[in-house]
């Protein structure tokens, strides 16, 4: 019992920690909009609508998510990256914490743009992952973490 409150005042603490570090973090839309309209367009659109089913959409994406993922794929201080993917590691290699932050905001903010599944078998194959993953793969449910209705969970 004496665990259990201690594990949640510890965690109550740092919540507002976390929110006062991500409220100081500098952030510069007009920037943030500039580098995804040069670098990010490609793969992800200008505004997080990825052009492309092998990209990700990442427009209303929530923001300490997309922040956290950039810096996955930026190696640091000596160290590899925590995500392998050498284009997005060419991507983040000169962005500074401050642009990161920009671009996850930017991006937080954008409006995502619905389409729908034209091919029947991917979509019961998509539909099939989404609820029970594939053991033999090793690919876990996406409503596992991602909720059955895709609202994900709360940063």
């Amino acid at each position: 019992m004496i665990r259990t409150t201690a594990l949640a005042v510890l965690l109550a603490a740092s919540i507002p920690a976390f929110a006062t570090e991500q409220a100081k973090a500098k952030v510069d839309l007009a920037k943030a909009k500039e580098i995804a309209e040069t670098v990010c367009v490609g793969c992800h659109g200008a505004d997080g609508n990825s052009p492309a089913a092998a990209n990700p959409i990442i427009a209303g994406q929530v923001r300490e998510y997309l922040y956290k993922q950039l810096g996955n794929f930026k190696a640091a201080d000596g160290k590899p990256a925590l995500r392998t993917n050498p284009i997005m590691a060419g991507m983040v290699a000169a962005l500074s914490d401050e642009d990161m932050h920009s671009l996850a905001a930017y991006f937080s903010q954008q409006a995502i743009k619905p389409s729908l599944a034209r091919d029947e078998k991917l979509l019961a194959e998509g539909k099939a992952l989404w609820r029970k993953g594939d053991f033999e793969k090793g690919i876990p449910a996406c409503a596992g973490c991602h909720g059955p209705a895709g609202a994900g969970l709360p940063a």
